[in-house]
């Protein structure tokens, strides 16, 4: 129990770290928030009131609102090549000739710039895949609204094309990047021989509208050997994706080669709030929402998506010229609207750790303990458990010991916004102990603190601690 004589502001009992206020379910806990949570520790500005804090939550908040479709198919034309129509010499690994050499970081790949520019021409590529070899091939399409270009896969035998395999089928659609940049997303196929024999196939070119001299495409196609791509290829494109859900994480994917591009589709239910962690710093993550047939970029505010009900589209890439095979995690997160949960990690000069005592009257605590220092972390939820971005806090702490000449006691606020992970840090220096409290032997054992409180508001969520300001000897 506490100390009774104590104001009344400060008269919560304290028999464990778990707090309710108005209704709403609060936690502290020991377990630290991880530092890629958390992110950089924030400057906290100090405020007067809640009143003071600015008022562009719901703008911040304001992003891209899509409707996800499904995403639609080109009919699959009839294509015809030609010896004119081909543009290099026939791509193969080593495995072809017996020779079992290649890896993800000597893999083949090659990439050929070219154009279009008569009608009813194509261009393309034999590629020949020994047993488990998988062949992935990516199109930067040109940059003119007017052309569009699909990019096909037939099997190939003695110069001529056999059966078709798969196409990606997208139209043109430009979108415009954070960067700046105004593309259509990138064409995608990738395909595993599962046979136990080799065999050729053709990576076509096909202009499904429209031809140019004057605008020129990009076609980069990799090789690559079984036990170096991983178990959720193929997934190149918007058409042959993995399905994932919310609040998952998605571990034991690579990028195996420079090209590589894995596509996931999520299904949502209702508006939502949505968040990416990827672990590699290298490569880089973008969400798709389909009409038709063309894919259209959502893009993010503060790193979160605000997204509807429907499909979305996931696409991972290596962001950097300099590519390295890596295997990945992606963390799929929620986010929610309203708080509901504040969970507050304490961290303090004295460190997290529970102490328990008897004071001088024979009253027993168990809490926090620190000198003038105080670094918690706090993260947010939802009552669903998404976590809560861009949403203000006040960190508030009162004095147990200091009293103003209006008689109450002293108290200090500081005020943060959460990040992308629903997450922030504090740190507060606060005046020193006076030390109206003691515990412990005679001097020197003797002790003497404040009982200070902590609180922590966002929206009518309230998490508070009672901890111990100890007076340094």
């Amino acid at each position: 129990m506490l100390r009774k004589s104590l104001s009344s502001i400060l008269t919560l009992a304290l028999t464990s770290m778990m707090f309710f206020s108005m209704s709403v379910e609060v936690f502290a806990t020991n377990e630290e928030i991880p530092v890629e949570d958390i992110g950089n520790e924030l400057e906290i500005e100090f405020v007067d009131s809640m009143e003071a804090l600015d008022d562009d939550l719901e703008k911040k908040q304001a992003g891209e609102l899509a409707n996800g479709n499904s995403l639609k198919c080109h009919e699959i034309p009839n294509v015809v090549i030609s010896d004119e129509d081909r543009i290099g010499e026939e791509l193969k690994s080593s495995r072809i000739d017996g020779i079992s050499t290649a890896s993800s970081d000597q893999s083949v790949t090659v990439s050929v710039t070219g154009t279009i520019s008569e009608e009813g021409t194509v261009s393309y590529l034999p590629v020949a895949l020994a047993p488990g070899d998988i062949v992935q091939a990516t199109l930067e399409v040109p940059t003119n609204a007017d052309l569009d270009y699909d990019l096909l896969l037939y099997a190939f035998d003695n110069n001529a094309l056999g059966d078709y395999i798969k196409g990606s089928t997208l139209s043109t659609y430009m979108n415009t990047y954070p960067d700046g940049t105004t593309k259509s997303v990138d064409e995608g196929i990738a395909y595993i021989n599962t046979d136990n024999v080799n065999h050729t196939y053709a990576v076509i070119v096909y202009p499904a509208k429209g031809y140019s001299a004057a605008d020129s495409y990009r076609l980069t196609i990799s090789i690559d050997q079984a036990g170096y791509y991983d178990a959720s290829e193929p997934n190149e494109s918007p058409f042959d994706v993995k399905s994932v859900t919310s609040n998952m994480n998605i571990e034991g994917h690579s990028l195996n080669v420079s090209n590589d591009q894995d596509w996931f589709v999520i299904r949502t239910t209702g508006l939502n709030k949505m968040g990416f962690i990827i672990s590699e710093s290298d490569y880089k993550v973008e969400v798709y929402y389909a009409v038709n047939t063309e894919m259209r970029l959502v893009n993010p505010v503060d790193e979160v998506y605000n997204i509807s009900e429907g499909d979305y589209y996931i696409k991972v890439y290596n962001k950097d010229s300099n590519f390295e095979s890596k295997e990945y995690s992606l963390q799929i997160v929620t986010y929610g609207d309203i708080p509901a949960r504040i969970e507050v990690y304490y961290d303090g000069d004295m460190g997290w750790n529970v102490v328990d005592f008897t004071d001088s009257d024979g009253y027993f605590y168990s809490g926090y303990r620190y000198y003038q220092i105080l670094n918690p972390g706090v993260r947010v939820f939802d009552n669903r458990g998404g976590r809560v971005v861009n949403a203000k806090i006040i960190m508030k702490w009162t004095s147990g010991g200091r009293r103003l000449t209006n008689g109450e006691y002293e108290s200090m606020e500081r005020a943060a916004t959460t990040d992308n992970t629903g997450a922030v840090k504090f740190r507060m220096v606060t005046p020193t102990a006076l030390g109206v409290n003691n515990y412990g032997g005679v001097w020197p054992n003797r002790h003497y603190y404040d009982l200070d409180l902590i609180q922590f508001f966002c929206g009518d969520a309230e998490a508070r601690l009672k901890i111990c300001h100890m007076k340094e000897k």
